[in-house]
């Protein structure tokens, strides 16, 4: 029987303070050439040290795989851009995602594998790391904007005018302790905390993350507090599979007629009404419209298979033109039309991580991406109870992952290295197969 005792060794608690510093730098960025995280820059500038070590742990525990995937995924990002001609400034931008994220990997799963509660120590850093990134570090995605470049506004008013600022920083902040306390929050809490979330972002808009935080209730109300409850779920498949479907169709039911009567605002009305052509196109009419770059990429990507298009493809065919022609609202093809007219092509963007990277580095870039959600699926049907205080942090995580993996960008890189760290540390821990393995509450 292996138990962390209340006191912590000295690796302990180095490994929580450095989990909580990755954590607290992962959404502030320094300008090197590009933007990038403080925390992914120390990580990489720490990689060599700490190389040989690390992948013994791996070696150990039997979860090397996705470090040679990450591995693969880079050589056809390299491929890609090499053969399609890729600009300096796309290609080194492209590259630093595998880089990046298999560094990530390298380096979090060994401290987490020393001081599993480091895990609530690293969500608290990152919610204060988006506050942080407000003011100081903030993002290049916001001060490269041409409002902030030209002084018409500053980066900290463009990170507070993005459509999700207030469901993302009040969403983090309500769930901060059922992610990382889950056995020491009141049940209640969860479970009226987490349905909370779901109204407000329907209230303000967020179609995906109203439908996300109803699911992760849901997961809430089925596990509890109980490790049998939890372990009920993956008996449970088919009645599970059947209750989501069944709360999709509410949900979409739901967001129908707060947006047909205008409870989501004016905005929210008149895009609905133009993603589903005045309420007359149904589900997959408004999904084509809202998640256009998914099928445009998905569409592209099936052409140009093995090798991709390489980093930021650049679409000088008009698969997109054709696409929004058909699909899109007038305002979409307004937009497509003006950034051919400038640039003479439209960047692909894929908004979606398996379709993306497939789309941009070819096959390696969709078997690393199969094989992370083969993990966050079978840690969600099989692995659930297995540390029953990761319970509310799989809860409220894996069904935004599922969501972003196939409809949303990638970003908050360090954010993802963990989720697929807690998935193998799980896995390896279930391997193990030791009866009474119990996480402590030293913290």
């Amino acid at each position: 029987m292996r138990a962390y005792k209340q006191i912590l060794t000295r690796e302990q608690k180095q490994a929580r303070i450095l989990l909580f510093l990755i954590g607290l730098f992962s959404l502030t960025q320094i300008r090197i050439g590009g933007y990038i995280g403080i925390s992914e820059f120390a990580l990489l500038l720490s990689t060599p040290f700490i190389l040989s070590k690390s992948l013994s742990t791996f070696r150990r525990d039997g979860t090397q795989t996705i470090l040679l995937l990450g591995f693969l995924w880079f050589l056809g990002a390299v491929f890609a851009d090499m053969r399609n001609g890729s600009p300096f400034e796309s290609y080194i931008r492209g590259w630093a995602v595998p880089v990046c994220v298999t560094s990530g990997i390298l380096i979090i799963y060994p401290l987490l594998k020393k001081y599993p509660h480091g895990l609530a120590w690293f969500i608290l850093g990152v919610f204060l790391s988006s506050i942080l990134s407000i003011f100081v570090f903030q993002p290049g995605t916001s001060v490269g904007r041409a409002a902030v470049q030209s002084g018409a506004i500053s980066a900290a008013e463009s990170i507070m005018d993005y459509k999700l600022f207030w469901i993302n920083r009040i969403g983090q902040l309500i769930t901060l302790p059922i992610k990382g306390w889950y056995l020491s929050v009141p049940y209640i809490y969860s479970i009226i905390g987490t349905l909370g979330m779901s109204i407000f972002a329907l209230l303000e808009g967020g179609r995906s993350a109203f439908a996300v935080y109803a699911g992760s209730a849901f997961i809430l109300l089925l596990g509890g507090k109980n490790q049998s409850r939890m372990s009920n779920i993956r008996k449970q498949f088919p009645i599970i599979v059947m209750l989501i479907i069944g709360i999709a169709f509410a949900m979409r039911g739901i967001y129908r007629y707060a947006a047909e009567r205008g409870i989501m605002g004016e905005t929210e009305k008149i895009k609905y009404e133009e993603q589903t052509l005045g309420g007359k196109g149904g589900f997959m009419q408004m999904l084509r419209s809202g998640r256009g770059a998914f099928f445009i990429a998905a569409d592209v990507a099936l052409k140009h298979p093995i090798v991709g298009m390489g980093s930021h493809a650049i679409d000088r065919h008009g698969y997109v033109l054709q696409y929004v022609r058909k699909y899109g609202s007038d305002q979409s093809l307004k937009l497509v039309l003006d950034e051919i007219a400038l640039t003479g092509g439209c960047v692909i963007s894929g908004h979606s991580h398996i379709i993306c990277f497939w789309l941009w580095h070819g096959i390696f870039g969709l078997i690393f991406w199969i094989y992370v959600l083969y993990q966050l699926t079978a840690t969600f049907f099989t692995r659930l109870h297995v540390v029953p205080e990761f319970f509310g942090y799989f809860a409220l995580t894996l069904p935004t992952y599922f969501w972003d993996i196939f409809f949303s960008p990638f970003g908050n890189r360090l954010n993802f290295c963990m989720l697929v760290c807690v998935c193998l540390l799980v896995r390896h821990i279930a391997d193990e197969s030791r009866k009474g393995y119990y996480i402590g509450r030293g913290r």
